[in-house]
């Protein structure tokens, strides 16, 4: 059973994946997907990871998790201070990443920076609520693709975020624009809306805002045969990503669904 009271999270039993491998609680309720509150989700894969990965959000966002997995010591595991404690929680920038770059298929000249959880202002729950969720743009599947209505959230009000497990250093952003699918010999990428414009900006560190903003046009690559790259300049004791959706290549069937298949976080050793 997963309870929320407030701020304070207590998970108390055993940690069993669901459909997808996915979990989630939402003020106690187990639906497919892990949600922490209104304003940040995290989506999890690997259930075997998933107190240490709940820790780390914790650190970032500053609830309280307490939670006892049957067989081990009952009672609190851990402890995090509130957001409502005097003491603010502090977002550690070590001077050498712990994390693991992962290889990108095909490149030895660049490394990908794993991301810990995407999140977005809104998306389009369809009859799988699962289907475009903004956990779809990390989830390595060029064929299932992130959705959002501009019917529900205007342009230039769109937000993404993607969260780093601790601070990183990133030189580039690598997108699969629009969404990446023919169903029935029917081209989903031409038919679904896609980003035109965007906006990138940067948290650093424990930094709680956004800076450092950059204006990107996308090209409309109806090919599709590789990422699009955007330079971004050596980004340090970077912590979170935040794009936002400005304006958009309007979809020849479904004019307000905008999609984007997959977003990738690139460092260059050396750089």
């Amino acid at each position: 059973m997963f309870v929320t009271l407030d701020n304070r999270i207590t998970i108390s039993s055993a940690l069993e994946p669901v459909e997808n491998g996915m979990m989630d609680f939402d003020n106690g309720d187990v639906n497919g997907l892990l949600t922490m509150d209104q304003d940040h989700v995290l989506w999890m894969t690997d259930v075997g990871s998933f107190l240490d990965d709940v820790n780390n959000w914790m650190d970032n966002f500053g609830f309280v998790v307490e939670y006892h997995v049957p067989g081990e010591t009952s009672g609190p595991q851990q402890g995090i201070a509130a957001p409502n404690d005097s003491t603010p929680t502090e977002i550690p920038a070590p001077a050498q990443s712990t994390i693991a770059l992962v290889p990108v298929a095909g490149r030895s000249d660049v490394m990908q920076v794993p991301i810990l959880f995407a999140d977005a202002t809104s998306w389009i729950v369809g009859k799988d609520p699962n289907a475009y969720i903004p956990y779809r743009m990390i989830d390595g599947e060029e064929t299932t693709a992130f959705q959002v209505s501009t019917k529900t959230t205007k342009l230039g009000e769109i937000y993404l975020y993607f969260n780093f497990r601790e601070p990183m250093a990133i030189d580039e952003l690598w997108i699969k624009n629009g969404y990446w699918k023919k169903t029935d010999g029917l081209d989903q990428y031409t038919r679904n809306s896609r980003i035109k414009e965007m906006t990138v900006d940067f948290c650093y560190g424990n930094e709680g805002d956004y800076r450092d903003g950059q204006k990107v046009s996308l090209k409309d690559d109806k090919k599709r045969k590789d990422w699009q790259v955007v330079e971004l300049g050596r980004k340090t004791n970077v912590t979170s990503v935040r794009i936002c959706v400005k304006n958009i290549y309007q979809g020849t069937k479904y004019k307000t669904d905008v999609c984007i298949s997959e977003v990738m976080f690139i460092q260059r050793p050396g750089n």
